[in-house]
């Protein structure tokens, strides 16, 4: 921005920055049906127009280009007056290139000019910006900074828009999962003196009453959005009564309600309707009703749910016999990134469409109930339940039994880590947050799976990752800490239940035993009574030497070898491993070494020697070791490897490829700087910090690109750091590198 050789009077770009207040709230109010015949539009016009302020009329357009969501041209516009404005306008411009950037979905940009509002001198609205970083936090998925920015807002002396925050901040807390806060926020901005949007707020309570199944309260406030005097988005309250109705069981009301949003002015989101009208057909037995409307929305500008209606659609297209054209639908789906858990469920449909195309009809009682009259229509609660229970064509059939029918993964010869931070935590977030996930480690080898120390959230990030439980072959825990063992317990749960079911299932899945192998300390805390499912092995460490124990355990093709290590008093009989991967053919054992949990001491190396991965465990560096003198450099953290201990240990086995583990984020995230210490430390390159997401392949040493999954060379993939705090790392090759 220049400074300007003739300026009008201070005085002037005050009442000039005055006009901008109302301006903005009626732009907010407005939306996308703002135009320049807003009064306070006209007189901020007028008013720099008569005083001559330089850069001000493009100022005011670009804030109205960016309500009526011509993002770019607004961005041109806002950039052009940064060039005239004068000086003492500038925050205020910045604050506005920052929400247009958020339009734009350059949200880390928006939020850096946010904070350069922030920092000026003088600026006279920080209420908005803050609020506004709130919302560009909200929309990159970063909900606690979303609610921190808008309880900053809420703090600010003279900020004259509190509502508005209020209610954003119940949306944040609502995608944290937290409804009863999320309606807490939603009752204040409704009881905020001069709050202009109630419709909104009352809407949002709707939904979050509707994901707590209580569909007459949603139903109430859907009602109460649409009664508010001059509520301009009666189309997505109507939109989320057909919700409500549809969980109610009420398919004619829902219909009614998804026509009415469609038949509303200006209703811009028609494809969710549409979907939502589509599965109420399908439910009143009405496919061919049902199909059209997926169609229509497929075909709908901007419709974002399009794999949910594919799969409905495929569903409705099984159901009235066009198996072929329902497998087409199903397979463009399977298509598409695994976002959202998209897969799941078509892969399930998949399953009964090549079920029926492989000759297997549905029992006469299915029949019966697909064709019975007013299907949708049932008046006591014996015929809701039975339909509940019968509605999906699947009587016999339960949980297990389609979890049994999932397809596995089809991924072989991978290490998988789906562990996130350690130790507690992970609990101190709660919540469905990935960020904070705790977990473990997955390896397949020739198709047969191993997990490794199942900790806090490992079963969430195995299914989230595709795996299923038919992939289990073998379970091993190094010690008796719960962020390694406690999932054990639901995993063996899990494996029981599908051996069980196996027995009677005539799918043809080998479920036979599975292995267990426990350090002493969790062998004496995990208490069965059922044995027919599995084989238990204790990893006694009586020795100080190396173990081999069940060559080919159970002909899975490795054998797995442990010793003891020094993890401190509470869990002294705790383990690390070798687990060597035997080829098909002749030639040598493919061997990973996990440290588990310990300090370095002497013998470590010699445990950990000729692997080609080494698997390590850092924790959080003490202070101590991360200083310059010859004390820093000779500190050894206890119960550990810390800095010192794995730099060393790095140093003295030379693996192929050193893949770093739990880290702990009590503190601060330090992952990318922990790897370039060490890299510098030991004058390795070859070493990696694992993460949710990580995927290697073997014996080849190829890392999958998180953005494009191909397989890259690990001398070649570059780590992204974390796109929101402690969130999970990237792994990307080249070409996916922006």
């Amino acid at each position: 921005m220049d400074e300007q050789t003739s300026l009008p009077k201070e005085s002037d770009l005050d009442q000039f920055r005055t006009l901008l207040r109302p301006l903005r709230r009626d732009l907010c109010q407005h939306g996308k049906k703002s135009t320049d015949d807003l009064p306070s539009y006209r007189v901020a016009k007028e008013f720099a127009e008569l005083h001559k302020i330089p850069g001000a009329v493009d100022l005011l357009k670009s804030t109205l280009l960016h309500r009526q969501a011509q993002y770019a041209e607004a961005l041109l516009l806002i950039e052009k007056a940064e060039g005239a404005l004068p000086k003492h306008l500038w925050a205020s411009a910045i604050d506005i290139k920052g929400i247009i950037l958020s339009g734009l979905t350059r949200y880390d940009e928006a939020i850096e000019c946010h904070q350069k509002a922030l920092d000026t001198p003088g600026y006279d609205t920080p209420g908005y910006s803050l609020n506004n970083m709130g919302s560009a936090n909200f929309d990159k998925g970063d909900n606690n900074r979303a609610i921190e920015c808008y309880q900053k807002a809420l703090d600010t002396p003279g900020y004259d828009t509190p509502g508005y925050s209020l209610n954003n901040m119940g949306s944040a807390y609502s995608q944290k999962g937290n409804n009863d806060r999320a309606i807490e926020c939603y009752q204040k901005a409704l009881d905020t003196s001069g709050y202009d949007n109630p419709g909104d707020a009352l809407n949002n309570m709707s939904l979050v009453y509707f994901q707590k199944g209580d569909n007459d309260r949603a139903i109430e406030y859907c009602q109460k959005a649409l009664d508010t005097p001059g509520y301009d988005k009666p189309g997505d309250a109507l939109n989320t009564m057909s919700l409500a109705y549809l969980q109610k069981g009420s398919n004619d009301r829902a219909i009614e309600c998804c026509q009415k949003a469609l038949d509303t002015p200006g209703y811009d989101t028609p494809g969710y309707s549409l979907n939502n009208m589509g599965w109420a057909y399908f439910r009143k037995g009405h496919n061919d009703r049902a199909i059209e409307c997926y169609q229509k929305a497929l075909d709908t500008p901007g419709f974002d749910m399009t794999h949910r209606a594919r799969i409905n659609l495929a569903n409705s297209l099984r159901e009235m016999g066009k198996l072929t054209e329902a497998l087409a639908e199903v397979e463009r789906v399977l298509r598409e990134p695994d976002e959202e858990n998209k897969h799941e469920p078509a892969k399930f449909i998949q399953g009964l469409i090549q079920e029926e195309l492989a000759g297997i009809e549905s029992t006469p009682e299915e029949n019966v109930l697909a064709s019975s009259p007013g299907r949708g229509e049932i008046d006591t609660p014996e015929e809701r339940m039975l339909s509940k229970l019968q509605g999906s064509g699947n009587e016999q059939r339960d949980k297990y039994d389609d979890y049994l029918k999932r397809q596995a993964s089809g991924r072989d010869d991978l290490f998988s880590c789906l562990r996130g931070w350690s130790s507690s935590v992970t609990l101190l977030e709660g919540g469905n947050d990935s960020h904070w996930r705790g977990g473990g480690y997955f390896l397949k080898w020739q198709g047969h799976g191993v997990v490794i120390d199942p900790g806090f959230d490992f079963i969430d990030n195995f299914h989230d990752a595709g795996y299923t439980g038919k992939e289990i072959g073998a379970v091993l825990v190094s010690h008796n800490h719960s962020d390694h063992n406690y999932d054990l317990r639901s995993l063996d749960d899990l494996r029981y239940e599908l051996h069980k079911r196996w027995k009677v299932n005539p799918s043809g899945i080998d479920l036979r035993n599975y292995l267990v192998g426990l350090d002493e300390d969790t062998w004496m805390a995990f208490e069965s009574t059922e044995k027919d499912f599995r084989t238990l092995v204790q990893l006694d460490v009586k020795k100080s030497v190396r173990q081999k124990w069940l060559k080919r355990p159970l002909d899975m093709p490795m054998t797995v070898e442990h010793f003891p290590v020094d993890h401190g008093e509470d869990v002294s009989h705790a383990v690390g491993m070798r687990l060597l991967l035997h080829p098909k053919s002749a030639g040598e054992d493919f061997i990973i070494g996990y440290t588990g949990d310990t300090e370095y001491f002497d013998v470590l190396p010699k445990h950990l020697e000729q692997c080609d991965i080494l698997l390590a465990h850092i924790s959080m560096p003490d202070v101590e070791e991360l200083g310059f003198d010859k004390a820093a450099a000779g500190h050894s953290k206890k119960k550990h490897l810390g800095y010192n201990g794995l730099a060393k240990l790095i140093t003295e086995t030379k693996p192929k490829l050193t893949l770093v583990g739990e880290f702990w984020a009590g503190r601060a995230d330090i992952r990318l700087e922990l790897i370039q210490g060490l890299r510098k430390k030991t004058g390795v390159n070859a070493i990696l910090p694992t993460g949710l997401g990580f995927h290697l392949h073997m014996p080849s040493l190829e890392v999958e690109c998180t953005n494009c999954r191909k397989r890259v060379d690990h001398s070649k993939i570059k780590v992204a750091p974390a796109a929101t705090p402690f969130g999970p790392l990237g792994y990307l090759c080249i070409s996916c590198i922006a």
